[in-house]
């Protein structure tokens, strides 16, 4: 996934969806041709709170910057700034 998202790059080879290799197009072109379903809850408990937001604002196509600015004027509006660091699983189960 981080490879899909532009996180990292593939180490090996090249990777390809639908035929065209991941570095001939951006991250928002693919979004318009492919979803992501998890088949189980899609919050990962042993990751923090804030990382995992950024997971899902990187796959939504949003740059570091942007992500960084949305997620910390949220969590100030939503006064949850204490639960940035905390796991998932730490705050459900």
């Amino acid at each position: 996934m981080k490879m899909i998202i532009g996180e990292e790059a593939p180490k090996k080879g090249e990777l390809h969806l639908f035929g065209t290799p991941l570095a001939d197009k951006t991250v928002s072109d693919f979004r318009e041709e492919m979803n992501y379903c998890p088949q189980k809850d899609a919050l990962f408990p042993r990751i923090a709170v804030q990382k995992q937001l950024e997971f899902f604002a990187r796959l939504r196509g949003l740059s570091r910057n942007d992500t960084k600015n949305l997620l910390e004027s949220a969590f100030e509006v939503l006064k949850i700034e204490k639960y940035a660091n905390r796991l998932f699983r730490d705050l459900f189960w």
